[in-house]
C-alpha cells in the first residue's frame, strides 16, 4: 500500500498544477475569437454570467420599487406586489435552470455540454431582463 501512497501524491499534484493552469489560461482568454471549446465554454460562462449580473440590477431596483409602492397601499404581506414578484422570480430561476439543463443534455457527456449550457442561461435571462423592464415601466 505505502508503494502507491507516492503515485497517489504525484496524481494529486498534477492535477492540481492543470487545475492552477486552467484558471490562469481562463483569464487569457479572448472572448472576441475563442477558438477551443476550453475558451467557448469560458466566454459563454462570462457572457451568461454578465446577464445575471444585469438582470440582478434590474429585479433588485424594481424591487425597491415594489417595496415602496408596498408601503403606499394596505394590503397584507402575502398579496404585496414585492411577494407577487419575488415569488413569479424564484418561479423563473427554477424554469431557466430546470429548461438549460434539459437543452444542455442534447450534448451530454461532451465538451459542448458548458457552452449549450451558458448559451441557454444568457438567453433565457436576457429574455428574462426584458420582461422586467417591460413590468418596470408599467408604474
Amino acid at each position: 500500500m505505502r508503494q502507491f501512497l507516492p503515485a497517489i501524491g504525484g496524481l494529486a499534484l498534477a492535477v492540481w498544477i492543470q487545475s492552477a493552469n486552467t484558471i490562469a489560461s481562463a483569464q487569457d482568454v479572448n472572448c472576441n475569437t475563442p477558438l477551443t471549446q476550453m475558451e467557448m465554454n469560458i466566454c459563454s460562462s462570462r457572457a451568461s454570467d454578465a446577464a445575471d449580473a444585469e438582470m440582478a440590477d434590474l429585479w433588485f431596483s424594481l424591487r425597491d420599487r415594489t417595496e415602496k409602492s408596498d408601503r403606499e397601499t394596505s394590503l397584507p404581506k402575502k398579496e404585496s406586489l414585492t411577494t407577487k414578484m419575488l415569488n413569479g422570480q424564484r418561479a423563473w430561476l427554477k424554469y431557466r435552470d430546470r429548461q438549460c439543463e434539459a437543452e444542455a443534455n442534447l450534448a451530454y457527456g461532451g465538451t459542448l455540454r458548458p457552452t449549450l449550457l451558458h448559451k441557454c442561461r444568457e438567453r433565457v435571462t436576457r429574455a428574462r431582463s426584458i420582461e422586467l423592464r417591460t413590468f418596470g415601466e408599467k408604474f
